[in-house]
């Protein structure tokens, strides 16, 4: 009888942790250069970047840096925004796909917020998120 009450307790426990955690993290806006970090090949093994974007599905992430392009089409617009990452020569990519129109010029800085969809396979390095940006 007494490790069935264990387990479920020990379950019960972690359960509310879990539920707690994710309580918190859902108010709380992840950086780009969190992001970033986290998907380092060279710290983490890909299924611990996998598990991480995938937890980072619907989150709110901010994006800080300077726009490299902006592309308008008929689903709207994508801003590209180049954050620096300390201590790496090579920049992150973050998609800002938007509804609005493109108000932004090549080298702008800007900062970017919006909900996090997708893993840019096309840059190895980089993500896309819906949202906004403002000039800094």
């Amino acid at each position: 009888m007494r490790p069935r009450f264990l387990s479920s307790v020990v379950s019960a426990v972690i359960a509310s942790g879990i539920i707690i955690m994710l309580q918190g993290s859902a108010t709380a806006a992840v950086d780009a250069v969190d992001v970033a970090e986290h998907m380092d090949k060279t710290k983490y093994t890909s299924a611990e970047v996998k598990g991480y974007l995938k937890a980072l599905k619907d989150k709110q992430v901010i994006a800080k840096g300077k726009i490299s392009d902006v592309l308008t089409g008929k689903s709207g617009t994508k801003i590209v925004v180049y954050v620096d990452i300390p201590g790496r020569s090579k920049e992150f990519v973050v998609d800002v796909h938007t509804k609005k129109p493109a108000e932004f010029l090549k080298g702008t800085q800007v900062t970017c917020q919006g909900t996090y969809v997708k893993y840019n396979m096309f840059t190895l390095n980089g993500i896309g998120i819906e949202g906004s940006c403002a000039k800094k």
